[in-house]
Formats: C-alpha cells, sequence, structure tokens
C-alpha cells in the first residue's frame, strides 16, 4: 500500500492491472490489426471500382483538350 502517493491499491486494483489489462492491450492490438485490413480491403474495393471511370475522365479531357488545340 502506498499511503503517501494518496491513494490505496487494493487486491482488486491489482488483480486488474496484473490480469485483465493484459488481455484487453492484446484484444485491442488484434481488433486494430482487424479494423486496418478490413480497410485495407475497403480501399482496394472503391480502388478498383472507382479506377475505370477515373481513367475514361481522364482520357476524355485529354481528348477534349487535344481537339481544342
Amino acid at each position: 500500500m502506498d499511503a503517501q502517493a494518496g491513494f490505496i491499491i487494493t487486491n482488486a486494483d491489482v488483480y486488474a492491472f496484473e490480469i485483465v489489462v493484459p488481455y484487453v492491450e492484446w484484444i485491442t492490438h488484434i481488433m486494430s490489426w482487424v479494423n486496418l485490413i478490413t480497410f485495407g480491403i475497403c480501399f482496394l474495393v472503391v480502388l478498383h471500382s472507382k479506377m475505370p471511370i477515373i481513367i475514361r475522365r481522364a482520357l476524355e479531357d485529354a481528348e477534349d483538350k487535344a481537339e481544342e488545340a
């Protein structure tokens, strides 16, 4: 117990910090990787579906500029 620090550490606090917190950190780490993979897949899907439209518009703009010149 650390009375000089202004708080008392109980057995529940020790249990929480030694047993619960490592599991929460591990789960958070795994969830962040799953989230990164999910957003990466979403990015690739959007890129795959929108890229032909973007390229077509760029080519049409280039053709319009070539016709004007």
